[in-house]
């Protein structure tokens, strides 16, 4: 009776460990998304200024490195995400920078931080195709 007990504690923690490592995916970056239109209305600046206002909605807090390249930084709970933002007329970028607690290795990270890449993706894309039509 003690030794099935046994199997099965082992069953259980081998299969937590399982799904604990699936929480982990490829880091998610955005390189050269291109605009569905043009945006040749909005100068450079304004461009930057959209990224900064479109991020600050969910919670991300961007500061210009130089024209057209921003750093953001994303704050939840006890996570935090560092990402490189360029955007020019044409296309705009996501990349990894740095992080806390979100078990970055060998290019892995928590799928959390992915989720909040596109998010961030999907949010620039809308605002950007907005501020165009106006």
């Amino acid at each position: 009776m003690a030794s099935k007990f046994w199997k099965i504690c082992i069953i259980a923690t081998l299969t937590l460990i399982v799904a604990a490592c699936q929480n982990v995916r490829p880091i998610y970056n955005v390189s050269d998304r291109q605009f569905s239109r043009s945006v040749k209305n909005l100068s450079q600046q304004e461009l930057d200024d959209l990224i900064i206002s479109t991020g600050l909605k969910r919670g991300w807090h961007f500061r210009s490195i130089s024209s057209g390249v921003l750093e953001g930084q994303l704050h939840v709970r006890t996570h935090t995400a560092i990402v490189r933002v360029q955007i020019s007329q044409e296309a705009y970028s996501i990349t990894y920078e740095t992080s806390d607690n979100l078990n970055e290795k060998s290019g892995k990270i928590e799928h959390n931080y992915n989720r909040w890449i596109h998010n961030l993706e999907r949010d620039i894309a809308t605002a950007v195709l907005k501020a165009s039509q106006d």
